[in-house]
């Protein structure tokens, strides 16, 4: 598989920055910054400082190196930032007075917009209510926020999960971690100056969350895996677009030319999408095929995109406003109340790296993925969804990835190169800087890691730590769903 943390990095060769590469600068880190700023309660110049700054990039192509980035065109040193409280904006500005501003706008979260552009160009939605761990904490998670430990058999120990969990929040860069078994919270940890109630940013997490929200659409009968993608810019004569499929969309196999840069600014699509573009859909529907579909398995921002658009039109259709779609089909019947997206400025929803939810919202997920999309009771997502995501896809040549945009997390290769460490059959939702939600199907285990930068050995150690501490589900084991 074509992915830039594989073994075969896939980076655009030579790395040089993009033609416009001070405006993409601009906007991915205006928006972070206004993230920090606007939603979090943090204050701008430790975010600069801990977040955004000093930042160095890994490649597998020179081992054990960090390297600078030789593609950043202005030092953060020569940038000034403007908060203006009282219109919910951040703006970043460049020496040469090159600007960019990202803007807090209700339902539609934190909006970058594009270069001369002062607002969004939809009407504002007001945001749903969120209830807050404070008003649910006597009742136990799932449908509260409570540790119950009732499920546990009476011999497990969990000191070494808990000292798994401290270890994950307190080495500077891990903010949130907690462990669910059979469906039940029972243990959680937290850095300081966060809680139950702080939302992170799932990044590429957002990536699963689409497959969620399109396998809500199989389940209404609204269309099928194998139906042709209902795209209508391909739909026309002669067009080989119009032969990628949902299922292709939904395992990164749609053959869509979307080649990744170094960084968000270096030459290269992929990160385009997170840098301001007014429409994201109309980006990623317009790329040209560089194979046929179904014949290569590349990660990429376009078909979690365009997989997005696709369930959006289909709720549309079904009389679901445009806005409340992923609320009405997946975030409500979860209980996720904290979920927070982001747009481009013409409303579409950027859901292949825009999210924010709490750290138990994020497990709430993972709990529907281990359960084979039942949700108290209720089949959210079509039978057998599990193991349609931990299906390799048949286009990946490691394989590392299956289907409704989920990792397998037995075979995916971590920033160190480890891999191993997780248990067979793992489904993983893993996003930039080190988010990552795995549903263990062996152990009845879901295991979250929240934080601002990855760290691999205390997260593993904590997979590690809690499937030792349960053990092996015997109804699993035998193959009961």
């Amino acid at each position: 598989m074509d992915r830039p943390n594989g073994l075969h990095p896939c980076f655009v060769r030579p790395v040089r920055p993009a033609p416009d590469a001070l405006g993409r600068w601009l906007g991915w880190q205006v928006y972070r910054l206004a993230l920090g700023v606007l939603f979090e309660g943090r204050d701008p110049d430790a975010i600069i400082a801990e977040d955004l700054s000093g930042i160095r990039f890994f490649d597998r192509s020179q081992p054990e190196t960090l390297l600078e980035d030789p593609t950043v065109p202005v030092a953060w040193d020569d940038v000034v930032y403007e908060v203006d409280e009282q219109r919910g904006a951040v703006t970043l500005r460049a020496p040469d007075g090159t600007a960019r501003t990202a803007v807090a706008y209700g339902r539609y979260g934190c909006v970058g917009l594009p270069q001369d552009e002062t607002a969004p160009r939809v009407a504002p939605e007001p945001v749903p209510p969120r209830r807050g761990a404070s008003t649910r904490a006597e009742q136990p998670w799932p449908l509260g926020c409570a540790i119950d430990r009732r499920a546990l058999l009476p011999d497990v120990d969990l000191a070494p999960v808990e000292a798994a969990l401290a270890a994950v929040v307190g080495d500077g860069k891990g903010r949130a971690a907690l462990v669910a078994h059979r469906g039940r919270l029972i243990a959680e940890a937290y850095a300081p100056g966060f809680d139950r109630d702080s939302r992170h940013s799932g990044w590429s997490m957002s990536k699963s969350l689409v497959g969620a929200f399109v396998g809500r659409t199989i389940q209404e009968g609204w269309i099928g895996l194998d139906d042709l993608a209902p795209v209508p810019l391909w739909d026309r004569y002669g067009d080989p677009r119009g032969a990628i499929t949902v299922d292709h969309l939904l395992r990164m196999s749609s053959g869509l030319d979307c080649p990744i840069g170094m960084t968000p600014w270096a030459e290269g699509e992929h990160y385009h999408p997170f840098t301001g573009l007014p429409d994201v859909y109309a980006w990623a529907t317009e790329l040209e095929l560089r194979a046929a579909p179904g014949t290569r398995c590349a990660y990429q921002q376009c078909d979690p995109l365009i997989a997005a658009k696709v369930a959006t039109d289909l709720a549309e259709r079904a009389g679901v406003r445009r806005v409340d779609a992923p609320w009405s089909l997946l975030f409500d019947p979860l209980g996720m109340d904290s979920v927070m997206l982001s747009a481009d400025t013409t409303g579409n929803f950027i859901m292949s790296g825009y999210s924010l939810a709490t750290a138990q919202d994020w497990a709430r997920f993972g709990q529907l993925l281990l359960d084979d999309g039942v949700w108290q009771g209720e089949r959210l997502l079509p039978r057998g969804w599990l193991d349609y995501a931990t299906t390799p896809a048949p286009a990946d040549d490691e394989p590392v990835y299956g289907g409704a945009f989920m990792h397998l997390g037995d075979r995916f290769t971590f920033i160190s190169g480890e891999q191993g460490r997780v248990p067979a059959g793992t489904s993983l939702a893993a996003g930039h800087y080190g988010q990552f939600t795995f549903a263990i199907p062996s152990h009845e285990l879901v295991i979250v890691r929240m934080g601002h930068d990855p760290a691999d050995a205390p997260m593993l150690d904590l997979v590690e730590a809690a499937a030792a501490a349960v053990g092996p589900s015997p109804a699993r084991a035998e193959g009961a769903p």
